[in-house]
């Protein structure tokens, strides 16, 4: 009968130097105890390629497996400081240890693979808590971890990953064991994740969660595009979904009108949720609707019950945070018909300024230099020089501009460029280094292959004008870089105002330095990023 799964091929006969016991896998495990973490990935991806070409009784194939589950969750943790919550791009060693994790999960999964074909071949009953029922548990845990490690490295996920959760999750639901949570009899089985994970914890999911709960999970983490969030917000993701996850129903209901809140999950598809209307269900074979409404709904009292909540003293930011994820997660969850927007193929340079500071400076040295000519050109005896114009020009970098959107630009960080990029950065971009320049906040970066770096920027609304803001503090009064913008001059725009991060809270008067009549009193918080917070202007202040 042929594999369900992509499996290697097994040997006949044993290869004498692998350990096909506990007793030899226990002395194998003193054996490299002691090495460092590249020896210990390197020979345990030695083990498991030859374990899943040998053939082995199936107790004695998960035993073995089960008893390394501990090496893998520490080689995972250890690994993951070296490309996780990294300024991006990631140096391409530092890239190639994501890879060589992604590598590693993927051939300790084929071990629960080659567990799960053989008795879905065969289509014996199974139980929960039996060796065929936690080989499918595994292998969806595992499968899922691997794309955490591709989500934290902002790299693409291999081809088939998606496939294979899909998969995992049919025959679960076949066996009807997809709901059960799984009874644990290893005494290695992982525990559920804090927020500071422990080093043994890192790589497996919640051992509570039922095979349909993981999978679900999953496919929440890719419909909140995980090439969208912060460093280190993938986890703190994963960590909240479980929490909200049944608020989401998956449904047989083929509704194939595009409404809010609405998802196609389609079998046949190597990848995650898709938009109603793009991908037809012909019947429950091919996939289910994912119906994410009631999430949505519960995502906005939440969100209603942290604006009336007064954050204990110290935890400001953390509560701004929150809020701000949870505004990106109502749309990604409720995405409307009409979110997608015509984009413009183009193929040109584009020069990139990076930092609030840094764009500040350059505003200020633009609005300095029109003004300047604006002089020269009415009769004022003025020389534009401009040092301030100079000197930015060191800090200007040259990517390349791939498409545009009236909401954004797709940029190409070239493989050979020094510079950095992260999401939530703020850039100014112009078409030479003259200007005029536009201000842009980076809201997604995916790596192209495995060099080039495709950053996705969102332009931000109205002109923006560099002024300083004054902040007390026991030191005296100091002046911190702001950008004041006018909003578009429709009614529902309001002028805005991006401030480093700081203390600053919806409903604060600050003041702009060097002027004692103009006030802003702070309104909605925005977007909140590690660089920069952008507020609504309650008031309507003055700008020039």
């Amino acid at each position: 009968m042929a594999e369900i799964f992509q499996l290697p091929v097994l040997r006949a006969g044993t290869d004498p130097t692998l350990p096909i016991d506990q007793k030899q896998l226990r002395k194998w495990l003193e054996q490299i105890n002691g090495t460092d973490v590249s020896n210990k990935i390197r020979q345990l991806y030695d083990l498991l390629k030859g374990l899943n070409r040998t053939q082995l009784a199936d107790k004695t194939r998960f035993g073995l497996l089960e008893n390394l589950q501990p090496l893998v969750a520490n080689i995972s943790a250890n690994l993951e400081r070296h490309y996780s919550a990294l300024e991006q791009p990631l140096p391409p060693p530092n890239r190639k240890i994501a890879y060589s994790l992604g590598k590693l999960l993927h051939q300790y999964s084929l071990g629960y693979f080659r567990l799960i074909d053989l008795v879905s071949a065969k289509m014996a009953g199974v139980q929960p808590g039996d060796i065929y029922a936690l080989s499918h548990a595994r292998a969806m845990a595992i499968t899922t971890n691997r794309m955490m490690v591709y989500y934290r490295a902002y790299l693409a996920v291999p081809d088939g990953v998606w496939s294979d959760c899909h998969l995992i999750y049919q025959l679960a639901r076949k066996l009807s064991i997809h709901q059960a949570r799984p009874v644990e009899d290893s005494p290695h089985q992982s525990q559920t994740q804090s927020p500071g994970r422990s080093s043994d914890q890192s790589f497996a999911q919640s051992p509570v969660q039922s095979i349909e709960q993981c999978y679900l999970t999953a496919l929440l983490c890719e419909l909140a595009d995980p090439y969208r969030l912060t460093a280190g917000e993938a986890d703190r993701l994963r960590e909240y979904l479980p929490l909200v996850q049944d608020y989401c129903l998956i449904g047989s209901e083929a509704v194939q009108i595009k409404k809010a809140g609405f998802f196609v999950v389609h079998f046949s598809i190597d990848g995650g949720p898709n938009e109603l209307g793009e991908v037809v269900l012909r019947d429950d074979r091919d996939g289910f609707v994912l119906d994410t409404s009631a999430l949505v709904k519960k995502m906005h009292q939440q969100l209603t019950e942290l604006s009336q909540t007064t954050a204990p003293e110290g935890q400001w930011q953390q509560q701004k945070q929150r809020m701000v994820l949870l505004r990106c997660l109502v749309v990604a969850f409720g995405v409307r018909p009409d979110r997608l927007q015509q984009r413009t193929a183009s193929n040109g340079e584009i020069w990139v300024l990076r930092g609030l500071k840094t764009v500040h400076n350059q505003i200020s040295a633009y609005a300095t230099e029109s003004a300047s000519l604006a002089e020269i050109q009415f009769g004022g005896a003025s020389d534009p020089s401009m040092p301030a114009m100079k000197a930015q020009e060191k800090a200007m970098d040259r990517w390349e501009l791939i498409d545009a959107s009236s909401g954004g630009l797709a940029l190409l960080r070239e493989a050979g460029s020094r510079a950095r990029v992260n999401i939530g950065d703020l850039l100014a971009v112009a078409d030479n280094p003259s200007g005029p320049w536009e201000t842009v906040v980076v809201k997604r970066v995916r790596y192209q292959g495995k060099e080039d770096l495709v950053v996705g920027v969102q332009r931000l609304a109205g002109d923006h004008q560099a002024v300083f803001v004054s902040t007390e503090s026991p030191e005296g009064v100091s002046k911190v870089p702001a950008l004041l913008s006018s909003g578009t001059g429709d009614s529902a725009s309001r002028p805005t105002l991006i401030l480093p991060p700081g203390h600053w809270q919806s409903g604060q008067w600050i003041s702009l330095a060097g002027s004692e009549e103009d006030s802003l009193q702070l309104g909605k918080i925005s977007e909140m990023t590690g660089h920069f917070e952008l507020f609504e202007v309650a008031n309507d202040p003055k700008i020039d």
